[in-house]
């Protein structure tokens, strides 16, 4: 197995929503960059740094407390030190917060992550995603 995919695959397992920057921060440089491409009815902030969406990302967390990720496929491209990651997304609405009080509806959302990576940490995630799918799953558009 390639040290792409390894690294690729460790950042998968340990990396997830809901746990912030500390819990990302082994598998991540310092410095580490991100990206989200998508757009969301109800407004989602934009983050230029990973770190500040890691922790970003425990809003979630109090949202969606099942908030889980299921790998579907992982592509490695050596030249390039990429790894892009078929994910998806679930979770229950039955924290408190958003837009509206908890409503128990469930959402369900294809996201792709390109993971540039230096050596075996992060050093930069783009998160393809559309929100507004999950927006409307959960009424919220």
């Amino acid at each position: 197995m390639s040290a792409i995919r390894q690294a690729a695959e460790r950042i998968l397992q340990n990396v997830k929503p809901g746990h912030g920057w500390e819990a990302w921060q082994p598998y991540c440089h310092p410095d580490a960059t991100f990206r989200k491409v998508g757009t969301s009815s109800v407004g989602m902030e934009v983050h230029e740094s990973l770190p500040a969406f890691a922790e970003s990302t425990k809003g979630l967390a109090a949202l969606f407390p099942d908030i889980r990720e299921e790998v579907q496929s992982l592509a490695i491209d050596e030249e390039q030190d990429i790894a892009i990651a078929h994910v998806v997304i679930k979770g229950t609405h039955t924290g408190d917060g958003g837009p509206v009080p908890p409503s128990g509806k469930a959402f369900e959302v294809d996201v792709a992550y390109v993971m540039h990576l230096d050596g075996d940490r992060l050093r930069h995630l783009t998160m393809i995603m559309h929100d507004v799918v999950v927006d409307k799953q959960l009424g919220w558009a």
